[in-house]
């Protein structure tokens, strides 16, 4: 039984770490219709993944999650193509990273996968924008190396540059991995990136009263906003684009106000290719929400919006009672999440996706684990007691 296991985690990260090599051959032969691949090497590991045992806990909780959206996408089928979609990323890539990320926690190999999962990106990241420079670099001057567009090395060096702060790799490693991070953050332009890393260093070291790393954090954001349209080839400003994304956040806020709080459903609006659906109201329109945590309240309404509150709770439960480095990564790569989602879209797009679920499903985990040691604590508080 142990070899089997053994067997199915190397196949499932095998799977896993095929994904960011599709992007990367796609970019090289320059051939997006390869994507496909990408989704059909994730069914082969929710296929696998549902022939695995897991505790009624996990099965509650999936439940749960897929009628939440089977009302949304129940009261939204207005177009085939865009249906869907809705069904891939509200409810199909989320399942398959939360039974994933659990998978690899229960026989305690996420911290291995995932980190390894982390670097294969990023290195294939870095190689390409070594092969192909000139090509790594969108119109505006921003890295984007194979990925789409430029968030996704950013979120992919984010995330790289909380597992391997608090690693107990080398320090060479740790400097040089740490360095590089920064470096495609910076020449990617993110701002929703280097401020989701700051925000989760300082939480934690707030958290450790630790007040000379406090201030320095402080140093270094006021010198990077200040002068971050000085840090990348971009020569982007820090308020670029703002005014266009708080009136979309101004339309949508509005309408789940006034018309829609039990929300609008997954598909009246978004783009796949050439393809654009506007959403429309009072005069405003948009194709897309800059804002993941904004788009899915306005889809899913006040549904979304009370689990999403208890979701935070638990997060912040989570942030009183770290105990470790690995609680620090779990927490961190959470809100920097989180803060990718708020401002930016990507949070329902690969790869912040499969990396926001695992670890959301690995959160799970913990929580059963801890609900079950409390069980335990108390069964035998009740027999010694007798």
């Amino acid at each position: 039984m142990k070899r089997i296991n053994i067997k199915t985690k190397s196949i499932l990260f095998f799977l896993l770490s095929l994904t960011p090599m599709v992007y990367f051959i796609s970019a090289i032969i320059n051939n997006k219709q390869l994507y496909a691949i990408k989704d059909l090497i994730m069914l082969i590991i929710f296929i696998i993944l549902l022939f695995q045992s897991y505790p009624k806990f996990l099965y509650k909780f999936v439940v749960v999650f897929i009628l939440i959206n089977i009302y949304a996408i129940f009261i939204s089928y207005e177009d085939i193509l865009f249906y869907i979609l809705s069904v891939r990323e509200f409810l199909f890539y989320p399942i398959v990273g939360i039974l994933l990320g659990y998978y690899f926690a229960k026989y305690n190999s996420f911290e291995k996968y995932f980190y390894k999962f982390l670097l294969i990106a990023f290195i294939l990241t870095i190689i390409y924008l070594a092969i192909f420079p000139f090509d790594s670099f969108s119109s505006t001057m921003r890295l984007k190396s194979f990925w789409d567009r430029e968030h996704e090395p950013a979120i992919v060096a984010g995330v790289t540059f909380i597992w391997t702060l608090y690693s107990n790799y080398s320090k060479k490693f740790k400097y040089i991995t740490i360095l590089l991070s920064i470096i495609v953050m910076l020449l990617s332009a993110s701002r929703s990136a280097l401020l989701g890393v700051f925000l989760v260093t300082f939480l934690i070291n707030l958290r450790e009263l630790k007040i000379r790393k406090i201030f320095l954090i402080f140093v270094i954001l006021s010198i990077g906003f200040t002068f971050f349209s000085k840090l990348s080839l971009s020569n982007r400003r820090i308020d670029h684009n703002l005014g266009e994304r708080t009136s979309q956040y101004e339309l949508a806020l509005e309408n789940l106000e006034k018309n829609n709080l039990l929300g609008l459903g997954t598909d009246k609006y978004g783009v796949v290719g050439t393809i654009h659906k506007r959403y429309c109201y009072n005069g405003h329109c948009t194709t897309t929400m800059d804002s993941t945590l904004i788009k899915y309240s306005v889809n899913y309404g006040i549904l979304f919006i009370i689990f999403f509150i208890l979701f935070l709770f638990l997060i912040f439960i989570l942030y009183i009672n770290i105990k470790n480095d690995f609680d620090k990564k779990i927490f961190s790569t959470l809100i920097f999440a989180l803060v990718l989602g708020a401002i930016t879209g990507k949070l329902g797009a690969y790869p912040l996706n499969i990396i926001f679920y695992m670890v959301f499903g690995l959160f799970i985990y913990r929580l059963n684990y801890i609900n079950l040691i409390r069980k335990r604590k108390n069964e035998k508080n009740t027999i010694s007691s007798k």
